[in-house]
């Protein structure tokens, strides 16, 4: 009985450590485990000693235990710490084999067991410690993993960001100061007020780069802890005060977002006055479950299939009034970056309708 209490932490520890583990575990770490524990079960049965039995269980389990986890770490230096338990409750396990059997030839075989077992343990503490193994968990690891593609993933989000920012600076805003360049040289030359004008608007327009090359930054530095429940409907009656169509916002709406959901409702609004020729604009909000919708709706011109389908790519530019092709690609990624989803519907009779699904609380994921 005392060595079977002194066991016990041994056993919890095996079972809690295997339970964590067990989705690593394929059937090659435990068919000889398996096996061995079969034989241990059917060794124990031949001997008709009933008090022996629960001995001869937990070692058979605690063997089978620690062997599968020597089979599941057999590439790494951890191999060595759970070779050496599993040696050792082979060791346990045949010394409570030969305490119920009287063996005259050999009169201290229980004992030799035994010491056997302390110095299999004794030599694991040692050895432990002199090569500073670190036992593994591979739950743990596999978290970290996690992080590590989600961190890599963001790097790659990060260096793509930059890319574009790099070309849009090199290209778009390049060119516009050339054309501003030009308009100022020939007004100089044919004091023309149209081409101080058209500079004005050129100047603009160059701001209106330069804002969403930042913008465009700010959704790779967004962090998910800095997110809050943001009030939908008064982002959008504040934005619509800046447009001449007429924008009717129907329904309230909280969605967990932050301060930059304004930019993401000034695009599309701005897309819809810009180049859909529409007479209004419908938003509707509303709170389905634990999520918010955004349906904004325009009754122009609509957009053609195949623009449809790559809309949000990055630089998709359609008609003759498009701008610099990044305005919805950084919609998506605001929204992707908030947790949310968005994507196109055709409006009936005509137009198209941008809907935007996002978390309503901290805790819900859109569907």
């Amino acid at each position: 009985m005392p060595v079977a209490i002194a066991t016990l932490p041994f056993f919890a520890f095996g079972i809690s450590k295997f339970l964590r583990e067990l989705k690593f575990l394929k059937i090659k770490h435990i068919v000889i485990p398996a096996l061995i524990f079969v034989v241990s079960i059917l060794a124990s049965l031949v001997f008709p000693i009933s008090t022996m039995h629960v001995l001869f269980a937990i070692d058979a389990i605690i063997l089978v235990v620690f062997l599968s986890l020597f089979f599941l770490y057999f590439n790494t230096e951890t191999r060595i710490y759970w070779a050496s338990i599993s040696i050792a409750f082979a060791f346990l396990y045949f010394f409570n084999l030969a305490f119920s059997v009287k063996i005259e030839t050999i009169e201290h075989l229980p004992q030799i067991f035994m010491g056997l077992f302390a110095s299999t343990l004794l030599l694991l503490l040692y050895e432990v410690q002199r090569r500073g193994i670190e036992v593994l968990n591979l739950e743990a690891m596999e978290s970290e993993k996690r992080k590590l593609e989600e961190l890599l993933a963001t790097i790659d989000e990060m260096k793509e960001g930059f890319r574009l920012m790099n070309q849009t600076l090199r290209h778009d805003v390049l060119k516009k100061l050339q054309i501003i360049s030009g308009y100022v040289e020939a007004y100089e030359l044919t004091k023309d007020s149209e081409f101080l004008e058209k500079s004005l608007k050129a100047v603009k327009e160059c701001a209106e780069f330069i804002e969403k090359i930042g913008m465009l930054e700010k959704t790779i530095t967004i962090e998910e802890s800095k997110l809050k429940p943001i009030k939908v409907d008064e982002i959008v009656k504040e934005v619509a005060k800046n447009y001449e169509v007429p924008i009717n916002v129907k329904g309230v709406a909280t969605a967990i977002a932050d301060e930059s959901l304004s930019f993401v409702i000034d695009v599309i609004l701005e897309n819809a006055q810009r180049h859909s020729g529409t007479n209004k604009v419908d938003v509707f909000l509303s709170e389905i479950e634990d999520e918010c919708e955004i349906r904004i709706v325009d009754y122009g011109v609509g957009i053609p299939e195949d623009v449809k389908k790559v809309i949000f790519k990055e630089r998709i530019r359609s008609g003759e009034s498009s701008g610099l092709g990044l305005g919805l690609y950084i919609v998506k990624k605001f929204v992707d970056r908030y947790g949310g989803k968005v994507w196109v519907e055709d409006t009936k009779p005509k137009g198209a309708t941008i809907v935007i699904r996002l978390r309503a609380t901290q805790t819900s994921r859109p569907r």
